[in-house]
């Protein structure tokens, strides 16, 4: 990755971070659908009813903006259905564990978690 485009990622990080306590009363809010199903690291493919969940970008417009190392905003048990696709790559290891954990926090008993990742086996090899 080049000098820009570490620039460009770290501003998304610092943009997320200062609207966080208006991100966090939208979550309480959204917390409130039914049926409530997240769409994590949704980038500019938004998912009609669903809450289309990543990070603050100039120009997109999502219904949460959420840095995803971060716990997730929602009650334990409250979530139906948890969709992320080519996330995953983007996070450290350790970090993408984390929030894979958050996800079966979130997620009802019931709930269906649908995780796409570019390469199973390079995630299922590493050794953290």
């Amino acid at each position: 990755m080049n000098l820009r485009n570490e620039a460009a990622e770290y501003a998304k990080y610092l943009l997320t971070l200062a609207v966080l306590p208006a991100q966090r009363r939208r979550a309480r809010r959204l917390q409130s659908m039914t049926p409530l199903r997240l769409h994590l690291g949704s980038a500019t493919n938004r998912l009609p009813g669903w809450v289309n969940v990543d990070l603050l970008r100039p120009g997109r417009a999502l219904d949460l903006y959420w840095d995803l190392r971060r716990p997730l905003p929602f009650r334990d048990a409250s979530v139906e259905a948890i969709f992320a696709e080519h996330l995953l790559e983007h996070l450290p290891y350790p970090a993408g564990v984390v929030l894979l954990r958050e996800c079966r926090r979130v997620l009802q008993p019931s709930g269906i978690a649908r995780v796409g990742v570019p390469d199973l086996d390079r995630y299922i090899a590493s050794d953290r």
